[in-house]
């Protein structure tokens, strides 16, 4: 995984290609995977479909955590490895069994996982990569509300929080592979800066201020009210749910993720992420 990283730093031109490339081609293939999964669907019953895939990915779950786990067990800095690790793996689970009304949907981790290798080795930074995963995952589903499905009832943040903790499982897997030699190797290419200096803090804010300027100016509305006929950006099109939870046929039970829930609980897990870095910084 160093030399990986060490080559798509050196090279970042390619790596933005690369990356860039990735990332296309997951947001224009949907409706392709899409077919790939119906059709399975109809050579299988819903719920058998569903559960097969559930317990395909309780298998990678095991083996990703066990091999990881065995990454670890030399290094110095393995307690805090291993609970980064343990925190991301319980944010798998607690997804499946909360945001994933079909587990299919799981793919978005790995779709994500993959594309925060390119985004780290342009960062080399643990917290920015999961930031700007987050910010790329929101995009690809603003691609799949406004143009691909212009039907579909809602904007989907459970799957932006999906796409967020693919890129989590990214970095964790980075995190876990490199010593700590390597780690100061790669971090110390990039010089300190104040928290309040943060592309993160910087970029967040200004979308947070943008969003509350077009809030109050009527132009974005996070369900239909009577005022908001005029709204330019409706993130559900539908009249908010009257319960928490939301049952589908075969048998799952999930929860759609009201816009403020989605983006307080994006914050806080990029917080998290971004202190791996702060971490670093105090022990190399």
């Amino acid at each position: 995984m160093n030399k990986l990283i060490v080559f798509l730093n050196r090279h970042k031109v390619v790596t933005f290609l690369f990356g860039g490339l990735y990332f296309l081609l997951t947001v224009l293939l949907h409706l392709e995977v899409s077919k790939i999964s119906v059709w399975f669907q109809s050579k299988l019953s819903t719920s058998v479909y569903n559960n097969m895939l559930g317990i395909i990915g309780l298998v990678i779950i095991s083996f990703f955590s066990i091999y990881l786990l065995n990454r670890t067990r030399k290094e110095d800095d393995r307690k805090f490895k291993i609970l980064c690790l343990a925190l991301t793996i319980t944010l798998v689970v607690i997804s499946f069994n909360t945001l994933l009304s079909i587990n299919i949907e799981y793919i978005h981790f790995f779709q994500y996982a993959v594309l925060a290798i390119p985004v780290f080795a342009m960062t080399l930074k643990f917290g920015e990569t999961v930031f700007w995963i987050t910010l790329l995952g929101a995009l690809d589903e603003a691609y799949q509300y406004f143009i691909l499905v212009p039907d579909f009832e809602y904007f989907d943040f459970n799957d932006v929080i999906l796409n967020l903790i693919g890129g989590g499982i990214g970095v964790i897997l980075i995190l876990t592979t490199l010593s700590r030699l390597q780690l100061q190797g790669l971090c110390c290419k990039r010089p300190s800066e104040k928290w309040f200096r943060s592309k993160v803090i910087i970029i967040s804010v200004v979308l947070l201020l943008g969003l509350l300027i077009l809030y109050s100016a009527g132009y974005v509305h996070f369900y239909p009210v009577p005022d908001s006929t005029g709204a330019s950006i409706l993130l559900r099109r539908e009249p908010a749910p009257s319960t928490f939870w939301n049952s589908v046929a075969w048998g799952k039970t999930y929860h759609i993720l009201h816009p403020i829930e989605g983006m307080v609980l994006a914050g806080i897990l990029v917080g998290f992420y971004s202190f791996i870095d702060f971490r670093n910084r105090k022990k190399i």
